[in-house]
């Protein structure tokens, strides 16, 4: 399906809007109370609640995913939650915008997996790897280790990176599973967060468990427990419209197209959460993000090369 310039241009408003609202109640939450996995299991039974809505609504009634896809979807939810909690654990430590610069270094992730389970990559594609890394360390660098970002919020959006990573290798087995149109792809956020909400509670109580209840007393005697209630409930309404509006775009887009629009949409969260959060961003850290994206582009592009050379070669012998 052809889209319009004017369709794009309302698409990166709607991904960087819904992101950057997200972002914004998540800090405010995680500052009042460092309980980033409480924030996380909030997000998820919203958004499970809100998909199964739109399920209904849509006529498809609820959902709910047969067994024979238990597993699949279980290990998917799993590291797409850690995925997210990992994100806003780092996101409590510092600025979103360090986190989503950091996170624009998945690609070296993905490669790192990639050889741990066999592997190969071309030279073309281990080459943009440099000016990945490379702008992400000029535009943290600001001469000095002051201003140099938290190694803790560093290495958890690392992890995180990690996790994402992980997600393709089991969409790639759901798309392989004999009942993968059991369920389409709002069906499946149903069912991703739904396996959530059931996997987070052990990790609140055994992380923030001893926090919890002073956290919230302490918000309470400062009149402040509202607040962070309705911040919890705004970053995870518009967790799920993030996610959502993504589902849209992406089933009018091709993979090219959506891959083509996602460093645009990392650009432009970065520079706004620069100008929100108080982020020093001058030209060498502009610099380095169109650096670290454009790197990532030509990763994207690499990759999808690579992917197609073996179907080309198999069609040329038949």
């Amino acid at each position: 399906m052809a889209v319009s310039a004017g369709w794009l241009a309302a698409a990166v408003a709607l991904l960087v809007g819904t992101q950057m609202v997200m972002l914004i109640f998540g800090k405010l939450a995680t500052q009042a109370a460092p309980l980033p996995l409480l924030l996380c299991i909030a997000q998820f039974v919203t958004s499970a609640g809100l998909a199964g809505t739109v399920s209904v609504m849509q006529g498809h009634g609820l959902p709910i995913m047969p067994r024979s896809l238990w597993t699949t979807v279980g290990m998917l939810s799993a590291v797409w939650t850690a995925g997210f909690v990992l994100f806003n654990a780092s996101a409590a430590v510092m600025s979103p915008g360090r986190v989503n610069l950091v996170r624009c270094v998945e690609p070296l992730a993905s490669v790192a997996f990639g050889y741990m389970s066999g592997k190969m990559y071309s030279r073309r594609m281990l080459a943009t790897l440099i000016p990945i890394c490379g702008g992400v360390l000029l535009a943290s660098f600001k001469g000095g280790t002051a201003g140099l970002p938290p190694l803790i919020g560093v290495a958890l959006a690392m992890f995180s990176n990690m996790c994402f990573c992980l997600r393709p290798i089991f969409k790639h087995k759901l798309q392989a599973h004999p009942d993968k149109d059991a369920v389409d792809s709002i069906g499946l956020f149903f069912n991703i967060c739904c396996v959530a909400v059931v996997l987070l509670p052990p990790f609140v109580l055994l992380f923030e468990g001893g926090l919890l209840r002073a956290e919230l007393e302490q918000l309470s005697d400062a009149g402040m427990l509202w607040t962070f209630g309705w911040n919890v409930f705004m970053s995870s309404i518009f967790f799920f419209l993030y996610q959502f509006t993504q589902l849209i775009i992406m089933s009018k887009l091709t993979a090219l197209e959506f891959s083509i629009l996602t460093p645009i949409i990392k650009a432009f969260v970065i520079m706004a959460c620069a100008v929100w959060f108080g982020d020093d961003f001058g030209v060498q850290s502009a610099v380095g993000v169109l650096v670290s994206l454009g790197g990532g582009y030509a990763f994207t592009l690499a990759k999808q090369a690579e992917t197609a050379a073996p179907t080309k070669s198999k069609e040329s012998q038949k």
